[in-house]
């Protein structure tokens, strides 16, 4: 995945069925592949705040180059194993309402492809404050874990485009364009991340569910999000989670 955008925007979300025990020791949830939803969320933002990556705080144009931080780092963990990327190139008629729709048909027959489609284009920021922020990246970041079934993947969907501010108070127009839409999944190693289930609890500690959704909601997705469950300051100390665990 290639970042050369001036800003980002990211979400988190899950698919499946969380199985995830809660209350156990946290060295046990690793161990425990019915908690491996859980143990690829706490990974995902342990990385992240190892690299930097903080999307409720960073800005826009910062939050671009974070990514591409953080992006490398899931290469460099042996807790996930990369798929071969997909890429497409989507032909858009600047349409803002059929955006979702697009998107949809373009990548229909890879996994989820409406439900992608429609979160991407929700995503879009309503309103731009900085009229220079024009290349956009709006990144999706998905756990599933299917129901009835141990193993855990992680999507990374990120859409390349061009939206043009019309001012802080105006709603964004996107022009006729081909987008470009890069497709990265990983595939949790279970074996790994229960032979160092010492080492993960130790370095990412647990990150439930709705906290990862909630870290990953940067501050232009344009939906708003109310994570009541969720603790405030997104860059509280690593082993807050786990302690609200124990």
């Amino acid at each position: 995945m290639a970042f050369a955008q001036d800003a980002a925007a990211t979400r988190g979300r899950f698919l499946g069925e969380d199985t995830t025990k809660r209350g156990s020791d946290p060295v046990e949830m690793y161990k425990d592949p019915a908690n491996h939803a859980t143990a690829a969320a706490s990974i995902l933002r342990g990385l992240a705040v190892e690299t930097g990556c903080f999307p409720q705080e960073n800005s826009p144009a910062e939050l671009a180059t974070k990514l591409s931080d953080w992006v490398s780092s899931l290469w460099e963990t042996s807790a996930l194993e990369p798929d071969p990327p997909v890429q497409r190139a989507i032909r858009f008629d600047g349409d803002k309402e059929s955006l979702g729709a697009t998107i949809t048909s373009a990548i229909a027959k890879l996994p989820h492809a409406e439900y992608v489609g429609q979160e991407l284009a929700r995503m879009v920021p309503k309103h731009i404050e900085d009229r220079g922020l024009k290349r956009w990246s709006l990144f999706l970041v998905i756990v599933e874990k299917p129901k009835d079934d141990s193993s855990v993947e992680v999507y990374l969907c990120d859409l390349a485009l061009k939206i043009e501010p019309l001012g802080p108070e105006v709603e964004v127009f996107i022009p006729r364009q081909s987008l470009m839409l890069s497709l990265q999944s990983f595939i949790l190693n279970a074996e790994d991340v229960e032979s160092k289930a010492e080492q993960y609890a130790n370095e990412y500690g647990v990150t439930e569910m709705e906290d990862f959704k909630w870290f990953f909601e940067s501050q232009d997705s344009s939906q708003e999000v109310n994570w009541s469950s969720c603790r405030s300051g997104s860059q509280r100390l690593r082993f807050q989670a786990l302690e609200n665990w124990l």
